[in-house]
């Protein structure tokens, strides 16, 4: 019995953690995250009523909530988006005249 609770408490410790972290892509825009974090994505963008499920399943073992893993989702995907507007916008800095002093 004490033997489960040794082995789940460092994941719930671990879910707790990473649902905190910030989110950060590499140079593809790809999110660098938890193999539970794309899981949630991949659920996320079948609709709600499946991340719902899914949370419902697993709510005991990984103390996961509706709304904290809807906001962890949103900021996954705000991560993405705002990395390919970065990547797809113009770098004009350079190509700007110097502009001439008197």
């Amino acid at each position: 019995m004490y033997a489960s609770k040794l082995i789940v408490a460092p994941v719930l410790l671990a879910t707790g953690v990473v649902m905190a972290q910030g989110v950060s892509v590499d140079a593809t825009c790809t999110p660098q995250i938890t193999p539970l974090e794309t899981r949630l994505v991949q659920k996320a963008s079948q609709g709600p009523d499946a991340l719902r499920q899914f949370i419902f399943i697993r709510r005991s073992m990984l103390t996961l909530d509706m709304r904290e893993v809807a906001d962890r989702v949103r900021a996954i995907e705000d991560a993405r988006g705002a990395c390919q507007q970065l990547s797809t916008a113009p770098q004009d800095f350079e190509a700007s005249p110097p502009v001439a002093t008197n």
